[in-house]
């Protein structure tokens, strides 16, 4: 017989399936059912009847099987009815405590988590559980692992208290029965360590993937797979603390390891190269990073063609490579490029396309050209809400996007009924994600702060604060006691706004969150000085100024200075309130030409930008190598543009004038 979907002509005359391509053969499954159609959205009643009058248990297995292949295809809708056949027609022949049954259940389960229906899953994994939990010894290791996918489910939708004690009793009780050093140890490790590392738990998660490597190289040796995925695991720890020293030999081991069992080419090795090119790009090193990810986009392409998914996502990370150093034309045209790409393989309306549209418009939120922003997003917005079913997280994700968008242009009409509409969704039971409501709860006590709307502002921070206080997040407790500060300060109730910002300003220390630290202080040191405590309020801003030039934040540095040639002119030190103002306002113009030449990307190289420009590079504009004022403009650009986005202006004249 013929595949009618691919042509394929050896299928067995027993198969209900192609082997080929996974499309079902209608015929067969009339033929195996005495003739009758078997269709998706057959009844329960009807398909267990015919199960039964079979006296066989194999159209059982042949229902589960098609549920899982419909569900290979994205049929979703199909897969769900032939699981549910199989699963009532097992309770029927087996009785509802076999094993079978609690197999059928966590297939059903894995169903609705893909199809994002997470609140569905989660009570078919516990009934799979409790049918395991009264089994024979023999069934632990079924047991396990539907804790392990249970404590994952929590994990993706971010219900982490929920997870860990599933991924502790899961290796605890695998340590008892298996031993110390077995395989399926290191595996509980790994998932509680990447539990931990979700958290931002390191310090507990490093000694779990330590244990894990260990393990792995006591079984398998040093040039194994896994051991590599092992060292890979306990390097994106490392880089995670800043910790690039100890992460970059792991990274390096694992690629050579890949590399000698794999080749050139292999989603391993190309996983390796990835990872090592964005640490050296989180260090800097823009070239190596550039180098590394070129070689996935050349391998990928020479492999497997110029339309590929590879190659658009080896496209996607050049792009963000070019979006860190400042390089934002060419990480648009990249983004443009792997958008062609998906549309040409997936169609125009598939997610992917969404989430590449979603790329695009960041880029163009740092070229400050919000015209392009907003109909991308909304794009992206149409292609998940026709299917919300399969990705409502990205559905509400882009949501919030669009919502943040309007909210930091002003257009808060439009921004807060879509931020209300997020948190509906977040609240449900499908996608129940404590720190995304408690930030979207936080973004429309901003808006309500902004219009004017100070209780209400309160209430729903407030509201959003007992979520990260019940969470034990420190850095949205330390960010949401700031926001109430700045709503007591418009309100002039500077007790409470003083009490906010020291609560806030603790938290920030005990996290080592710098940044807060110095705009809280900031903060303070401005309330200090509007009640006339002048020494006070020096200290406050000295604090903050120390704390932004050695971060390198400018905008802060100067707003610093400005504050203190402010109390140094009240103090009557008018040469110290000169030096300090000639310095703030340096600080404030060098800002303002960075910014204009950001501009200038947003829509073309405009010759008197670029001398000005070139002039603070200390350069000649006239000797830039090529021709025209384009390849001029891109030269000089390049120049200034090789470091990270939030570095300061000075970082990129020095940068500039160490390669001269």
């Amino acid at each position: 017989m013929k595949c009618p979907h691919c042509g394929f002509d050896r299928i067995g005359a027993e198969a209900r399936f192609c082997p080929n391509c996974g499309t079902l053969l209608m015929d067969r499954l009339r033929s195996a059912a005495g003739g009758r159609d078997i269709v998706a959205n057959e009844s329960a009643s009807e398909m267990t009847h015919f199960v039964v009058g079979t006296g066989q248990t194999a159209p059982i297995d042949n229902a589960r099987q098609m549920g899982l292949i419909a569900q290979s295809q994205g049929d979703y809708r199909t897969a769900e009815a032939f699981l549910r056949q199989a699963l009532d027609a097992r309770r029927a022949t087996a009785g509802p405590d076999h094993p079978d049954v609690a197999g059928i259940l966590v297939d059903l389960a894995a169903l609705y988590e893909a199809a994002g229906r997470h609140g569905e899953a989660e009570p078919l994994y516990w009934q799979a559980i409790d049918i395991y939990d009264r089994q024979t010894p023999q069934a632990q290791a079924q047991l396990w692992t539907i804790q392990d996918r249970l404590a994952n489910l929590y994990y993706v939708t971010g219900n982490y208290s929920a997870a860990e004690p599933l991924f502790r009793r899961s290796l605890e009780a695998r340590r008892q029965t298996l031993g110390q050093n077995h395989l399926d140890v290191a595996q509980s490790l790994n998932n509680l360590g990447g539990l931990y590392f979700a958290l931002r738990e390191y310090s507990k998660a490093i000694p779990l993937l330590q244990q894990a490597l260990e393990i792995h190289r006591e079984n398998l040796g040093e040039q194994h797979p896994r051991f590599a995925a092992s060292l890979n695991n306990l390097a994106g720890v490392y880089a995670a603390t800043g910790d690039y020293e100890a992460a970059e030999p792991l990274y390096r081991q694992a690629l050579g390891i890949r590399r000698a069992v794999f080749g050139s080419g292999h989603s391993e090795v190309t996983e390796s190269l990835t990872n090592l090119a964005l640490l050296r790009q989180k260090t800097g090193d823009f070239a190596e990073a550039e180098s590394l990810l070129m070689e996935v986009f050349e391998t990928s392409r020479a492999g497997l063609g110029e339309n590929n998914l590879a190659v658009a996502q080896a496209l996607d990370n050049l792009a963000e490579l070019y979006e860190a150093m400042g390089n934002y034309n060419e990480a648009e045209r990249l983004l443009r490029e792997a958008l062609v790409v998906r549309h040409a393989i997936l169609g125009e309306d598939h997610p992917e396309c969404a989430r590449n549209l979603r790329n695009l418009a960041t880029i163009h939120q740092y070229l400050e050209n919000d015209a392009a922003i907003e109909p991308l997003l909304q794009e992206a917005l149409e292609i998940y809400r026709a299917t919300t079913d399969q990705h409502l997280s990205d559905y509400v994700a882009t949501l919030e996007e669009l919502a943040e968008f309007y909210r930091t242009t002003g257009n808060y009409p439009k921004a807060e009924p879509l931020y209300e509409e997020a948190l509906k969704v977040r609240r449900s039971e499908r996608e129940s994600n404590p720190l995304l409501i408690a930030q979207d709860l936080r973004n429309l006590g901003l808006i309500a702060r902004e219009v004017g709307c100070h209780d209400r502002a309160n209430r729903l921070l407030r509201e959003s604060l007992a979520i990260w206080e019940q969470m034990a997040d420190r850095k949205g407790i330390a960010v949401t006691l700031f926001y109430l500060g700045q709503t007591a300060q418009d309100q002039r109730n500077l007790t409470g706004a003083q009490q906010m910002y020291e609560r806030s300003l603790a938290v920030s220390e005990q996290t080592g969150d710098q940044a807060m630290a110095g705009r809280t202080l900031y903060q303070l040191g401005l309330i200090a000085m509007s009640r006339g405590s002048l020494e006070e309020a020096r200290s406050y801003h000295q604090r903050s100024l120390q704390i932004s030039q050695r971060i390198g934040s400018q905008g802060i540095t100067a707003d610093n200075l400005h504050q203190l040639a402010l109390l140094a002119e009240q103090s009557g030190d008018q040469c110290t309130a000169q030096a300090l103002a000639r310095e703030s306002q340096s600080i404030y113009q060098r800002r303002d030409l960075w910014n204009r030449l950001s501009q200038t990307l947003a829509t073309e190289f405009r010759e008197e930008d670029l001398r000005a420009f070139s002039g603070t590079l200390d350069i000649n504009y006239d000797d830039l190598p090529g021709i025209g004022e384009s390849v001029k403009g891109r030269e000089l650009v390049n120049a200034a543009f090789r470091l990270n986005r939030v570095e300061s202006l000075e970082r990129a004249i020095q940068m500039h004038r160490s390669k001269t």
